[in-house]
């Protein structure tokens, strides 16, 4: 009967050792794997609309915080930032997500032309440029166009009620009816309709905005 109480004892003892032996692991792969989307990649002149800039990270390390600094720099050369982080639990893949240009103060879509887009990982390790991309900016509300369909116009960051005059050519030639001349809103934003003829040749049509006194660089164009 001692034996067996004996035995006992130690048995409980092994497995209290066993149980104090155990800690948490933090499992670290091989190196994290990152993928840069956005959405729309391109879109027109706009006070209110947003590009949502959303970065997906796998291959990450668990109970890990990873922050990153979002960088866009517009067709002016200017640059702006955002920054924002997320702390992995359990898992290894997450997806962060900011809008441009609400996160990015005081950028707005004001400009035609390319906005360039990087992203930085400041956390748990310095990354620079983990990730890249861009999106674009215009002044109609689509690229291409088919003939009677009617075309949006639209710049913005002109004065209020400043007179804009807005123009198109067909290579070296004018449109018929341009150019013409349109009034910014209270918001300073110059929207224009225009439908092109059943006849309408096909191919590159130019639009340039020009306001009376703002001057924008680069151009509405």
């Amino acid at each position: 009967m001692s034996h067996q109480k004996a035995r006992l004892s130690l048995l409980i003892i092994s497995f209290s050792i066993f149980l104090v032996t155990i800690s948490p692991v933090v499992w670290a792969p091989a190196g994290e794997a990152y993928t840069l989307t956005i959405s729309p990649s391109r879109l027109q002149e706009s006070a209110s609309s947003q590009v949502v800039l959303s970065l997906k990270v796998t291959n990450a390390t668990t109970f890990t915080t990873y922050s990153f600094t979002w960088t866009v720099v517009d067709p002016s050369g200017s640059s702006r930032t955002a920054t924002n982080s997320t702390n992995t639990g359990f898992g290894t893949s997450f997806t962060l997500s900011t809008d441009f240009p609400k996160n990015f103060p005081p950028a707005s879509l004001r400009y035609v032309g390319n906005y360039t887009v990087r992203v930085d990982e400041t956390s748990p390790a310095n990354k620079a440029n983990v990730a890249s991309g861009r999106f674009q900016v215009g002044l109609t509300s689509a690229g291409t166009y088919r003939r009677t369909d009617m075309t949006s116009i639209q710049g913005i960051g002109y004065r209020a009620g400043e007179n804009v005059t807005i123009d198109m050519s067909y290579g070296s030639n004018p449109v018929p009816g341009f150019p013409n001349w349109g009034s910014a809103d209270s918001n300073g934003v110059l929207s224009y309709l225009w439908q092109s003829s059943p006849g309408a040749a096909t191919g590159v049509y130019n639009v340039t905005l020009q306001g009376s006194t703002t001057l924008k660089v680069p151009a509405d164009t």
